[in-house]
C-alpha cells in the first residue's frame, strides 16, 4: 500500500487542506517566498517550511537565496528547508550556515537520469551558462516564473509586455510547459530551470546525485576548518 507521510504546497494557500491532511497524520510542507508568509505557515501548522529564493526555476518570489534564507530563519521556530540556487555542496553548506535544516534541488533533479523530461530539456540545462535562463512574467501579479532563455521564454516576455491578463499570460505559460513536458522541442518550449543550471554540467541518477552534494559539502566544510 501506498503511505503518504509528507506533502509539500506551492502557488497558493493550503489552508483549504491543513487540517485534513494533519488529521492523516502527514507533515505538510508549503514553498514559501517571504518572511510574513513563513510566519502565517507556522501559525497554520505547516511542519516546516521550504524556503525558496528567486534565484530558483519556476515561479519565484522576488528575494534572493541568501538575505531570504536567515531571516525567515531568525522569524521561525520550525525547521527551515532552503531552495532556489543550490546545485553543489557550496550551496548546501551556505544554507545550512544560513539557518537551513535540510535542503531543495530542484533544477539538478530535473535532469537527472530518472527524470521524464526529453534529452533537449537535459541539453538546454547543460548548456546554460552563468546568464542563460530569464525572468517572464515579473509585472503580472503572481506571475514571475524562470526558465531557460530560449525563443519561447522571448515571446513570453513579448507577451507580457502586452498588457495581456494574468490568466492569457499563465494560459500561454502553461503551453509552453507543456510542449516542453510532451513534445521537448528546443525552441517552442518553456524549460522551467534555475540560476544554478550555469553549475550543472551533466546528467547524473538521483542517488549518485545526492551523494555527490553531501561528499562535495563535507570538502568544503573540511577545507575552511583547515584554513581556520
Amino acid at each position: 500500500d501506498l503511505t503518504v507521510s509528507i506533502v509539500t504546497t506551492g502557488a497558493g494557500t493550503p489552508k483549504p487542506y491543513m487540517s485534513d491532511l494533519k488529521a492523516a497524520g502527514i507533515k505538510v510542507m508549503p514553498v514559501i517566498p517571504n518572511v510574513k508568509i513563513a510566519k502565517k505557515m507556522e501559525e497554520m501548522g505547516a511542519d516546516a517550511v521550504i524556503v525558496e529564493g528567486m534565484e530558483a526555476g519556476g515561479h519565484i518570489g522576488g528575494t534572493t537565496s541568501m538575505v531570504l534564507w536567515p531571516q525567515i530563519a531568525d522569524a521561525i521556530n520550525i525547521p527551515l528547508i532552503a531552495a532556489g540556487g543550490i546545485g553543489d555542496g557550496r550551496g548546501v553548506v551556505e544554507a545550512f550556515v544560513a539557518g537551513a535544516e535540510g535542503v531543495q534541488c530542484g533544477t539538478i533533479f530535473s535532469i537527472a537520469k530518472e527524470s521524464p523530461v526529453g534529452d533537449n530539456w537535459r541539453k538546454a540545462v547543460i548548456d546554460a551558462t552563468d546568464t542563460g535562463t530569464a525572468v517572464v512574467g515579473s509585472t503580472i501579479k503572481g506571475g514571475a516564473t524562470r526558465g531557460i532563455a530560449n525563443e519561447e521564454a522571448g515571446k513570453l516576455f513579448e507577451l507580457e509586455k502586452t498588457g495581456v491578463s494574468r490568466d492569457e499570460f499563465n494560459s500561454a505559460l502553461n503551453k509552453g510547459l507543456y510542449v516542453g513536458v510532451r513534445e521537448d522541442d528546443p525552441d517552442k518550449s518553456f524549460f522551467m530551470a534555475g540560476e544554478v543550471a550555469g553549475l550543472i554540467k551533466e546528467s547524473k541518477p538521483a542517488a549518485e546525485i545526492v551523494k555527490d552534494l553531501m561528499d562535495d559539502a563535507q570538502k568544503v566544510l573540511n577545507k575552511n576548518i583547515e584554513i581556520m
